[in-house]
């Protein structure tokens, strides 16, 4: 998680200094979904027995949800805000993701938030403002720092949603379908946005495209599918830093 996710803030900013933000994001999700689900139906072909079952009605509707919190909104916001700030910017915007799960938490689940939590909280994202220093040059535009902060809040809240809503018994499908879900609306978003027309595909585009591939297999196949899992057997709290 901390070793793949912390290099897509890098592999962000290369893709979109040619492809548009929305757009890209719905290919990256919608392909890496896509394929998460293809391979979850063959598993589900071979070992029926193994709980690998097809998603209920229910399981959809929490994907939903989740895919418009989670990928669409914090890593499509992220990507969007991308294209004016830094990604160290980001990093740092993003690291405020456990605050927000602990006051989540703290508001759904009554769960007190102990000194301890309180102090890491404070250390950890200062520690990430220390590394990045995002604002020894100019300013960051301030529109794309709340886009990125939101993201950062959606990504949060989700997470505490993610715990007490209806998923499927394998955490693999649960990420095929939130992401399948997310991939659409950022499709509708781009298209809506005018992004479609703005798609470069010049010999200057292959860069970004090898990191929107990276973004697929390694920020999405294995670091989102490693997010899901992480938030079914361990405190949401530690998942999101």
């Amino acid at each position: 998680m901390y070793v793949v996710w912390g290099s897509t803030y890098l592999a962000l900013k290369v893709a979109v200094e040619h492809l548009p933000p929305l757009t890209l994001s719905a290919v990256r999700f919608l392909v890496a979904g896509l394929l998460l689900y293809a391979w979850c139906a063959w598993r589900r072909r071979r070992r029926p027995e193994r709980g690998w079952h097809r998603p209920t009605r229910a399981h959809w509707r929490t994907g939903l949800v989740l895919g418009l919190l989670l990928p669409a909104a914090g890593t499509g916001g992220a990507t969007w805000a991308e294209q004016e700030i830094s990604s160290g910017t980001a990093a740092l915007l993003l690291a405020t993701i456990p605050l927000w799960i602990v006051l989540g938490t703290r508001i759904v689940d009554r769960e007190r938030i102990s000194a301890p939590v309180a102090v890491g909280l404070v250390a950890g994202i200062a520690g990430v403002g220390v590394l990045v220093n995002p604002f020894s040059g100019a300013a960051p535009d301030p529109l794309a720092a709340a886009v990125a902060l939101g993201g950062a809040m959606c990504w949060g809240l989700g997470s505490v949603y993610g715990r007490h809503a209806p998923h499927p018994e394998q955490p693999l499908l649960a990420s095929a379908v939130e992401m399948i879900c997310a991939g659409a609306a950022l499709a509708v978003l781009g298209g809506l946005g005018g992004e479609f027309g703005r798609i470069d595909l010049s010999a200057e585009v292959t860069v970004s495209l090898v990191a929107v591939g990276y973004l697929i297999v390694f920020g999405s196949l294995l670091a989102y599918s490693a997010y899901e899992w992480l938030l079914r057997n361990a405190p949401a709290r530690i998942a999101g830093t």
